[in-house]
C-alpha cells in the first residue's frame, strides 16, 4: 500500500501504474540519492531494497515474538526482511517478510525461493520509537482502492516505452511453485498465513491478462 505506484524494473507495474513508466523510473532515481524512509513513501515506487527498508520500519517499531532482520539474499541481488535469527533458529520458526513480489505472502524460510546472506539491519523484540511511521500516512495509504487503472487506460506508447527498458522481469509470487497457496503442513500440523485481499490479486491478474493481450495486437 505505499508502494502502489510500484516497481519500475516489473512489467506489471510499468504497465498498471497511475503514472508513466519514465516517471516511475526517476522516482526510483529519487529515493536512491535521498535515501530516506519519507523519500521512498512520497515517491511511491520502489524495488526490493525500498520494499524491505519499509518492512523492516513497520516491523522494528512494533513489538514482536523474535528480532527482525534486514538482510541480502545470499548470492542474490535482492533484499528482504526475517523474523527470528537465522543463527540460531531452524528454518521452519524463521518467518520471511518479502513484500516485493507481485503476490506478497509471509512465509517460513524452508519454503522460502532466496537463502539468507549477509545481515544490513537489526531491531529487537522491543517496540523501537525511532522506526515509527507516521500514523497519518498509514491512514492515507490503507484506504487505497485497487485497481488503480483500468485496462481502458493504457496505450501502444506506454507499451513502446516499456519495452525500451532493459532488466524488467515479470514475477508473480516469491515462493516455490510447488507452494502457491497460503496453506502448509509442518510436522503434520496444518499451517497458514493470512491471504492478500481478493482485490488486489483480481487487479494485478487484469493486467497481466491486458497487458499480453495489447502486446499480442501490438507486435
Amino acid at each position: 500500500m505505499l508502494l502502489n505506484e510500484g516497481a519500475p524494473n516489473q512489467v506489471l507495474d510499468l504497465w498498471r501504474a497511475r503514472i508513466q513508466p519514465i516517471e516511475m523510473k526517476q522516482r526510483l532515481d529519487n529515493n536512491r540519492l535521498e535515501n530516506s524512509l519519507e523519500s521512498i513513501i512520497n515517491n511511491r515506487v520502489g524495488q526490493c531494497g525500498e520494499h524491505s527498508h519499509i518492512n523492516f520500519y513497520l516491523l522494528a517499531s512494533t513489538e514482536t515474538q523474535m528480532p527482525v532482520f534486514r538482510v541480502n539474499a545470499l548470492n542474490m541481488d535482492h533484499q528482504f526482511v526475517v523474523i527470528g535469527d537465522h543463527r540460531e533458529l531452524p528454518a521452519h520458526e524463521l518467518v520471511i517478510a518479502d513484500a516485493w513480489p507481485t503476490f506478497p505472502l509471509p512465509h517460513t524460510a524452508e519454503i522460502g525461493a532466496f537463502s539468507i546472506g549477509a545481515v544490513l539491519d537489526v531491531a529487537p523484540r522491543e517496540a523501537l520509537p525511532g522506526y515509527d511511521v507516521d500514523d497519518c500516512t498509514l491512514l492515507e495509504n490503507s484506504r487505497v482502492r485497487f485497481p488503480l487503472q483500468s485496462p481502458g487506460d493504457v496505450s501502444r506508447s506506454r507499451l513502446t516505452e516499456i519495452t525500451r527498458f532493459s532488466d524488467l522481469y515479470m514475477q508473480l509470487f516469491s515462493m516455490r511453485d510447488d507452494y502457491r497457496g497460503v496453506s502448509y503442513e509442518h510436522d503434520g500440523v496444518d499451517m497458514n498465513f493470512d491471504m492478500l485481499p481478493a482485490s488486489y490479486v483480481n487487479d494485478r491478474m487484469k493486467h497481466k491478462s491486458n497487458f499480453h493481450y495489447h502486446q499480442s495486437i501490438y507486435s
